[in-house]
């Protein structure tokens, strides 16, 4: 099933369900278990599994890619998803390989990649510069004992701090960092969502805005 099909059966159930408000939690509401069912049986996805405000899925005809729904269409995941777009090809960022925002969700087609469980100890230096930099906005002279100065995870890091310091909370841990798994056998970290939503909205709706996240935007790659 092509991804326009998906998001046109997603879109044809969602409108019978009611508007993802901030402290509801999807999976326990009625409808959630019928999105399944039809995203299943209609479009052959495979659910992965979920966080506060969005769920992942995946197809059989490929699934080295992820369909990431976020349920909250002003969730500062959107926002992030759109830094991430703009920033493509830097290291520790993901790829965005499609990103569009519907009536009650948004849709992001990224890699599919590893739990950061699975990381090998010589991604311990990037896993610390990252928590670094966009925790506290400096490094710490102990740093850089276990990573080069030279490391491309700061130019990352620095961004998303520079970005969204005073728009967001910073929201890191082990389940918002993951691996990329390289051909080489090494690994990449990818900071996949490092942020979290402050009650400031039309300040996260301005920085969506200036980043190019209109409503009805579709960007394919």
């Amino acid at each position: 099933m092509s991804l326009q099909s998906f998001i046109t059966n997603f879109n044809e159930f969602m409108k019978d369900v009611p508007q993802v408000l901030q402290n509801d939690h999807f999976e326990s509401s009625d409808w959630w278990k019928d999105l399944n069912e039809m995203l299943l049986t209609k479009c052959n996805m495979e659910f992965l599994g979920h966080g506060y405000f969005s769920a992942a899925f995946t197809h059989p005809e490929d699934k080295t890619k992820v369909v990431k729904i976020g349920f909250k269409i002003e969730d500062s995941g959107a926002a992030y998803a759109a830094f991430c777009r703009q920033n493509q090809g830097l290291y520790g960022i993901p790829t965005v390989y499609h990103l569009e925002r519907l009536d009650k969700a948004y849709i992001v087609v990224l890699d599919k990649l590893v739990d950061y469980r699975h990381a090998h100890e010589d991604t311990e230096g990037e896993y610390d510069a990252i928590q670094a930099v966009i925790r506290n906005g400096n490094l710490g002279s102990d740093l850089y004992r276990k990573l080069s100065p030279n490391h491309p995870i700061y130019e990352a890091a620095f961004r998303i701090r520079h970005f969204f310091e005073g728009v967001a909370r910073f929201d890191l841990h082990n389940e918002n960092i993951m691996i990329k798994e390289l051909e080489t056998g090494g690994q990449q970290l990818v900071i996949t969502d490092p942020v979290s939503y402050t009650n400031n909205k039309q300040e996260m709706i301005e920085k969506e805005n200036e980043l190019g996240f209109s409503r009805k935007q579709t960007v394919k790659t």
